[in-house]
This record gives structure tokens, sequence and C-alpha cells, in this order.
């Protein structure tokens, strides 16, 4: 199995077994890469759903996706403040959105929901959770983290070639 196969593997199983997909796609690439980072896990869990489970913003499993392209290739705080800009990040950024969008769609968590079960169903409503829950939304998420997962270990591991033409 290659390195892109076990991080949407994980990320697809930590969907299932733990939710919150931003964490669950984040800890899977920081694992299959070998550089796991505990701050950086906590700093993402609220991103999942679509930011604190509102559904009305980006998929949490795209923002880690491109969260673990910092990790890799971010700026450092010292960077930072000497004013320096790293253009290769905003590109990887930017390429693995257009392809998270290519291979799902959209990148909105309401529109990925509404896409793939009908509608779309807000974290904070135990009626939407138990509609959720039906419609086996954890298993279309953990997809979808599967996806980010992937497309992100891809940019990560070739990155001259992913802006080429993607994976």
């Amino acid at each position: 199995m290659d390195v892109g196969e076990r991080a949407a593997k994980l990320a697809g199983e930590y969907e299932m077994r733990y939710h919150g997909c931003s964490q669950a796609t984040l800890a899977a690439i920081m694992e299959a890469l070998d550089i796991v980072d505990e701050e950086v896990a906590m700093a993402v869990h609220p991103l999942s759903g679509g930011l604190g489970l509102s559904g009305e913003e980006t998929c949490g499993a795209l923002l880690a996706a491109v969260m673990a392209v910092g990790l890799v290739y971010g700026r450092s705080l010292d960077e930072m403040r000497k004013g320096e800009v790293k253009m290769k990040v905003y590109a990887l950024a930017k390429a693995i959105r257009e392809e998270f969008k290519r291979q799902v769609g959209a990148t909105r968590c309401c529109e990925i929901q509404e896409r793939l079960m009908g509608r779309c169903y807000s974290g904070w409503s135990e009626e939407d959770m138990e509609g959720f829950e039906r419609m086996e939304g954890h298993r279309i998420c953990a997809s979808i983290a599967a996806k980010a997962a992937r497309i992100a270990v891809e940019a990560l591991e070739d990155p001259e070639g992913f802006l080429k033409g993607g994976p």
C-alpha cells in the first residue's frame, strides 16, 4: 500500500470511528507521512463539519488537506516576521482545492451534503443529526476524508508534478 492509499484508508477509518472530518483527515495524513504533531491535530478539530459543525463553510477534510501543506512547506514564525512569502504553499493549496472540487463536486460542506445526501444537515440539531445518521452521513464523510487525504499526500509527495497536472 502506498502512502496516499494508507492516508486515505486511515482518514476513512478515523472518520467512521471517531468522527470529526478535519481531525480524522489531518491525523491520517500526518500518520502516513510520519509527521504527527499533537498540537496541530488539536488545532484542526473545530474545523469539522464546515467549521464548527455549521456546514456553512469549507469542508473540514479539505481544510485539513491544505493545513498539511502548511505543516510541511509553510513558513515559520521567524520567516513570517521577516516578511518572507512562500508562493509554493499558496499554489499547492489552490491546486488541492481544485482537485478536491473536481473529485467531489463542491468545496462547501453543505453543498457536498446536498449533492450526496439531498440536503444539508446541521451538527447543532438533534433532528438533523438523526437524519444525517439515517443517510449514513459518516460513511459519506469518510469517503470525502479519504479523498482529501489522498489528494494532500499526492501533492506533498510530488509537489512539482501535482502543480503541473495533478495526481
